[in-house]
Formats: C-alpha cells, sequence, structure tokens
C-alpha cells in the first residue's frame, strides 16, 4: 500500500517508532503504523465535516432565515386574529344581552343584571388568554358598605370562595383604591416594583400584571374593573382598549340598576349618564 510505504518512511514515524521502541521493547512497527493511519483518517473526517458544516451555513438557502420568521409572525398573527374574534363576540353577546335586559321591562331585578356582570367577569380571562401558561384573575370590586374605607369584590373569576368573600382592599393605599377614587386607569407591568404592593398571603398562585379600569356613572367611580396576569407585562394595547369597553358595559348595568334604586327611593324619573372611560 503506498499510504503505508509512504508513511513508513517519514520521520514523524522514525521518532514514533524510536520511541515506542525505547519504551515498548516488543512493539511492532505495524501497529503504530496502523495507528498513524487511524488518526490520519480521523483528521481528514474532521475536516470535512468542519468544512461542510461551514459551507452550509455560508451558503444555505438564501431567504430561509427570513421565511422561518415569517412563518413565526404568521403564527402569531393568526393567535392575535382568533383572540380578537373571541374578545369582540363577547362584547357583541354582552350588547345584546343590556339590550334585552332593558327591553325586557325587567330592569328592577338586579339579579338578572348582576348575572350579566358575571358572564363579563368569566369570560375577559377565557377571551383574553392567548398563552397557555399565563393565568388570570378578573374581578369587579365596589365600595364595601359596611367597612366604607374598602373596596369588596362583587363579582371575580379565579378566586377562592374565601378569597371572593373576605377579599377587601384598602382604598387609600390599594392599586384599585387609587383607580377608583382618582377616576383614571393604571396598568402595573411588573407588581413587584410597586412599594406598597404585598401579594396576598393565601394566593395559590403568583400575579405579576395588573389593570385597573374605573367603571364611571356621571363622572362618579362607582366601581373597578380588575384584572390580572400571572407573567410581567402581559398585557396589551388592544387589550387594554377592550378592557376599557368592558368597563363601560358595566358602566352601563350599574346605571340602569342603580337608576331603579334612585327611583324607588326619590320616585324621580332621570337616568344616569354613562362615562367612557380612558
Amino acid at each position: 500500500m503506498e499510504i503505508l510505504d509512504w508513511l513508513s518512511g517519514t520521520k514523524t514515524f522514525q521518532k514514533v517508532d524510536e520511541l515506542f521502541s525505547s519504551q515498548v521493547t516488543n512493539l511492532n512497527p505495524d501497529t503504530i503504523l496502523i495507528l498513524l493511519q487511524v488518526l490520519l483518517y480521523s483528521a481528514i473526517l474532521w475536516i470535512i465535516l468542519f468544512g461542510g458544516i461551514h459551507l452550509y451555513k455560508k451558503y444555505k438557502a438564501p431567504g430561509s432565515d427570513m421565511i422561518k420568521e415569517y412563518k413565526e409572525n404568521l403564527q402569531i398573527t393568526s393567535e392575535d386574529s382568533k383572540q380578537k374574534s373571541i374578545i369582540l363576540t363577547l362584547l357583541h353577546q354582552v350588547n345584546g344581552e343590556i339590550k334585552d335586559f332593558v327591553s325586557s321591562g325587567n330592569v328592577y331585578n338586579h339579579d338578572y343584571g348582576g348575572k350579566i356582570i358575571n358572564m363579563i367577569v368569566q369570560q375577559i380571562p377565557l377571551a383574553i388568554k392567548s398563552n397557555k401558561s399565563v393565568n388570570h384573575r378578573c374581578a369587579v370590586f365596589i365600595k364595601d358598605n359596611d367597612e366604607t374605607s374598602s373596596l369588596k369584590i362583587l363579582e371575580g373569576c379565579g378566586y377562592s370562595v374565601q378569597g371572593k368573600e373576605n377579599l377587601r382592599l384598602k382604598i387609600e393605599n390599594s392599586i384599585a383604591g387609587t383607580v377608583f377614587t382618582g377616576g383614571e386607569y393604571k396598568y402595573i407591568k411588573d407588581l413587584r416594583k410597586q412599594k406598597n404592593f404585598k401579594p396576598h398571603p393565601k394566593s395559590s398562585k403568583t400575579y405579576y400584571s395588573l389593570i385597573c379600569i374605573p367603571i364611571v356613572i356621571n363622572g362618579v367611580s362607582v366601581g373597578v374593573l380588575s384584572v390580572d396576569g400571572s407573567e410581567v407585562d402581559c398585557f396589551t394595547k388592544d387589550d387594554i382598549h377592550y378592557f376599557k369597553v368592558f368597563a363601560t358595559q358595566l358602566g352601563i348595568l350599574f346605571s340602569l340598576m342603580n337608576y331603579n334604586e334612585y327611583n324607588d327611593e326619590k320616585g324621580a324619573d332621570q337616568n344616569g349618564e354613562i362615562q367612557i372611560t380612558g
């Protein structure tokens, strides 16, 4: 074999032969030749693999990165479109429920109005859940008549039974309380950066994002729509816009229910005006 003859005649082979021969007297020269041959073939194989990978990266199909990015953006757009369709369907459904509530002539039935509020609160987390790993809670807070310095949950989704019954937020030092008194929405992207925020010790999950929208009638806050998320900055500008629309729908329901209470007590024939929040 020409390659073996060539290897046996090289200075490298002779030096290796002398080195091994001085240490192992019975070492066969053919063994050294085979070892050198294996090393040579291994080096050639590594050179081929390394060169092939380098050439692939340099001359791979043009535009492949753009195609991959396009597919990813298309998937995101598709999911976003589905989410918007779900939310718009819910908004339309709520409008229909309010219309039926008014036209039925049964607006004195506060239980029915409460059911619509409950439907909104229950459906919002499902409508905005674009990522399976993100959990949401939603609640409508109102002033507690028994503890007027605090807000309590009127309707809530994602809370424990005891949480819905016992949770109280101080108006003067809570985010929802600030929104209730100020009449402006707040979006907290990372609650951990809020000095006064303290998560409830009995909460089963950690929530990082929070948005609170005031529910307003005649320029006066009557409640707060609160939605939180288990990831930092998990709400988009579109989400905030939708929440404002939901808050307006809640304001209409509150207005109808408060209007009836006002008539029951005063005998007046007037309706409350709805203020679109934000």
